[in-house]
């Protein structure tokens, strides 16, 4: 995966500039996935035969990224789905296809990112850090939304930096997207925005050790 990335390297740049987010952060996410959510990538195989066969899909988590089927279309405890109109077929073709997935990673990115500036008037800005957008990638958009909102409170009281914890999600193999893109920054580094975004206003807890190496 890491060769496969690096190769498309151009594309994701051009990606990442279109929406206005650090590039680096659509390889993180997309080899943090693959690399440590082995589970979900396995069953991809699974899920799109059953499709193919049976127009069904029984998983949610499907193809490079690993967005969920509810991320996309709605649905269960999602309230803000990225494209509420799109097919099944849709969101299958957009997943198991790069060149279309890593727009659709980045789409959630931008909004997310979005929703930090819209509650905060502005003074939060996560799109030049990789690490902070690979975070924000993998929760809901509500859990996004009470960040942004306990970010705002801060600033409201005067804070003029804010702390994000961003460890404390630990859904992959109990360590969490946030802290695997600080430790695989050094992989993706080449990927550089074409142009520089607004330098970030705000500070990230302390990275907790990890076992694993580089």
């Amino acid at each position: 995966m890491e060769g496969f990335l690096k190769r498309d390297m151009t594309f994701v740049q051009s990606v990442g500039q279109y929406y206005q987010i650090h590039p680096e952060a659509i390889a993180l996410s997309t080899y943090i996935e693959a690399e440590h959510n082995m589970g979900g990538w396995l069953s991809d195989y699974g899920q799109y035969t059953d499709f193919l066969a049976t127009g069904n899909l029984p998983g949610q988590g499907l193809g490079f990224g690993s967005m969920h089927t509810t991320t996309i279309q709605g649905g269960g405890a999602e309230k803000y789905p990225l494209y509420p109109d799109w097919t099944t077929r849709q969101t299958v073709i957009a997943r198991m296809n790069f060149e279309y997935a890593a727009p659709l990673i980045a789409a959630d990115m931008d909004r997310k990112a979005a929703i930090y500036e819209q509650i905060t008037g502005g003074a939060i800005n996560i799109r030049d850090d990789p690490v902070m957008l690979s975070w924000a990638y993998n929760p809901s958009t509500e859990n996004v939304i009470r960040s942004a909102q306990n970010a705002a409170q801060a600033i409201a009281s005067g804070a003029t930096y804010h702390t994000f914890d961003i460890y404390q999600n630990k859904q992959l193999g109990g360590i969490g997207m946030g802290a695997y893109a600080q430790q695989y920054l050094p992989k993706f580094s080449a990927f550089q925005p074409l142009i520089p975004c607004r330098h970030r206003r705000y500070l990230i807890a302390s990275r907790p050790s990890l076992d694993s190496t580089r």
